[in-house]
C-alpha cells in the first residue's frame, strides 16, 4: 500500500514538473533560395512546444503526422527532425520564438512570422497527402482556397541544369567527355531543363 501511495505522489509530481505544452500559429511570408524569393505566399503552421520537443499539429496541439524536432542543446533556439518537408529539416528560431526561419533538405528556405491564426483554420497549411510516400503535397487546411503554383525540382533545385556536369553538358573525371548524366545537353534529366518537375497546390486563406 506505502508502495502504491509512492507511485501515486511521483506521477502527481512528475505532472506538475513537466512543462506544458504551448501552440503557436506561424505565417508564412516568403520562401525560395538566396536571389530568388517568393513573397506572394499564404497560410501558416501550427507548432507545439513541449520540454526539447517542437511539431506541427492543429490547432489543439495534435500531431499531424509528421513527426518531430528535438532542440539542440547547445542551440536552443536550432530544433531538428522531421517535419513536413522530410527528415532532416531545421527549424531555426529568433529568442523570443516570434520569428522561424525553416531549413528544407532540398535546400529551400522558408520564413515564418508568429501570428493570430486566420478564421476557420483549424490545422496546418502545409499537409502530407496521406496517399503520397515521399512526395508533401499540399491538402486542404480548413477553409482555404485552392491554387495551383509549380513545384520546383528536387534534383537541380530549380536550376534546369544537370547535376552531374553542372550544364556544361561535359564531364572531367580524369580526361573531359560528353557527361553520361545528361548526354551533353546540359540540362537536367528530371525535369528536362524547366527547373520544375509539377505543381502544387496551395491554399490561401
Amino acid at each position: 500500500m506505502t508502495k502504491r501511495i509512492e507511485f501515486v505522489f511521483l506521477l502527481l509530481v512528475l505532472s506538475v514538473l513537466s512543462p506544458k505544452a504551448q501552440t503557436y500559429y506561424y505565417k508564412m511570408k516568403s520562401y525560395g533560395t538566396t536571389g530568388n524569393e517568393h513573397t506572394n505566399v499564404s497560410g501558416g503552421q501550427f507548432l507545439t512546444f513541449q520540454a526539447a520537443i517542437c511539431m506541427e499539429t492543429n490547432k489543439d496541439g495534435e500531431s499531424v503526422g509528421h513527426g518531430y524536432l528535438k532542440r539542440n542543446a547547445k542551440s536552443p533556439n536550432t530544433y531538428m527532425g522531421s517535419a513536413y518537408w522530410g527528415n532532416t529539416t531545421k527549424f531555426l528560431f529568433s529568442s523570443d520564438k516570434s520569428t522561424l526561419k525553416v531549413l528544407a533538405p532540398d535546400g529551400t528556405i522558408y520564413h515564418y512570422v508568429r501570428s493570430t491564426p486566420p478564421a476557420g483554420a483549424t490545422t496546418c497549411s502545409l499537409l502530407k497527402s496521406k496517399s503520397s510516400k515521399n512526395t508533401p503535397t499540399y491538402i486542404p487546411g480548413a477553409g482555404g482556397t485552392p491554387i495551383q503554383k509549380p513545384q520546383k525540382c528536387g534534383i537541380c533545385y530549380g536550376s534546369g541544369k544537370c547535376s552531374q556536369c553542372n550544364g556544361t553538358g561535359i564531364s572531367s573525371f580524369g580526361h573531359k567527355h560528353m557527361c553520361g548524366g545528361c548526354g551533353g545537353s546540359g540540362k537536367c534529366g528530371t525535369c528536362a531543363g524547366s527547373g520544375y518537375s509539377g505543381t502544387v497546390t496551395e491554399y490561401i486563406y
